[in-house]
């Protein structure tokens, strides 16, 4: 059956984009948990393992690029631990210190997990060139590269505009978020997530810690 007769495209007529980003979102994880049961990892382990893909790393190294508590950190390496999919060794450079590698059996697993999020991309990428034939992958990128820059504004003044909020203990109730928002995860490329969310200064400020 065609994915047009499976999904009656006129019942998003009226969704507004936020719906649809979230359509995606919850997609792309039904789709990760599916193809993770088999290696028993979960969605929360995935940044660990593809932050060590390349190279050790020192576990405050962990918590500093992950954006993440040294409480969640540790809890999460000593279930890797205990999975075997890492190890730690002391640091050649630091003997106070322990280096955390993959294992074999953790390499493995890390490129299952890149071949996975890569078959999730080639999904996306064969549906939007069946309906924009006209537009190739930059094509794409370049719209949600638009939709990101966007999102990331969205957030900028919205913690600007929390600044003069007095009303604390309202504040409180209704704003969730208060941590980095981008916590816990792993993004491409050769720029830390740190480096790229503060590096003009936009996510700098005590209004971005825990």
């Amino acid at each position: 059956m065609d994915l047009d007769e499976k999904i009656d495209k006129n019942l998003m007529d009226e969704f507004l984009i936020s719906d649809l980003v979230k359509i995606i979102h919850k997609s792309y994880k039904h789709y990760l948990m599916h193809q993770l049961a088999y290696l028993d990892v979960t969605p929360g382990q995935i940044p660990f393992i593809l932050e060590l893909i390349h190279e050790p790393l020192y576990q405050s190294d962990l918590t500093s690029k992950l954006l993440l508590s040294r409480a969640v950190t540790a809890k999460t390496l000593k279930k890797l631990d205990e999975k075997d999919i890492i190890e730690r060794r002391v640091s050649k450079d630091n003997k106070r210190k322990n280096e955390v590698f993959l294992t074999n059996k953790g390499k493995d697993i890390a490129s299952k997990i890149e071949e996975i999020e890569e078959n999730w991309d080639n999904i996306l990428l064969k549906n939007f060139i069946k309906e924009f034939p006209d537009l190739d992958e930059e094509g794409l990128k370049k719209v949600l590269k638009s939709l990101a820059k966007a999102s990331l504004n969205s957030i900028i003044e919205e913690r600007e505009n929390f600044d003069d909020f007095r009303d604390f203990d309202t504040f409180n109730k209704m704003y969730h978020s208060r941590g980095h928002p981008f916590k816990g995860h792993h993004f491409r490329g050769n720029m830390s997530r740190k480096d790229f969310f503060r590096k003009r200064g936009e996510f700098r400020g005590k209004r971005f810690k825990k």
